[in-house]
């Protein structure tokens, strides 16, 4: 939901993005803003909780490899969108974006997959 709801309230052009868009935040924010920021935080704190939720199940499961993988994952993630959002350098929140859409793609295929050796 939150990524439908991110494409669809698009944010005010600032800090460089998009290209061309000046330097700096936004003299004012307008209610798509508001609603777009909004939304990248729902999902990414969905994103946060699915890291650990998971990290457990597989610790509990005894896969060790995918728990220390979501536990990285989640690290890495927090930090890179920490230091990128207010710092104002969205290339490193979009690193930090890639790793975690990664993981969950991985993980979701991990999932599938059922249980090793199944």
């Amino acid at each position: 939901m939150s990524q439908i709801l991110g494409g669809v309230f698009l944010a005010d052009p600032g800090m460089g993005f998009p290209p061309g868009a000046p330097e700096g935040q936004p003299a004012s924010v307008s209610v798509t803003g508001i609603v777009h920021g909004l939304a990248f935080m729902l999902g990414m704190s969905s994103l946060i909780a699915a890291f650990f939720v998971l990290a457990r199940r597989f610790a509990v499961a005894g896969d060790r490899g995918w728990a220390r993988y979501s536990v990285a994952s989640s690290v890495s993630f927090i930090l890179l969108t920490g230091i990128g959002v207010p710092g104002g350098d969205f290339r490193i929140v979009a690193v930090g974006i890639v790793i975690g859409w990664a993981w969950a793609s991985l993980t979701a295929a991990r999932l599938r997959a059922g249980p090793p050796g199944a």
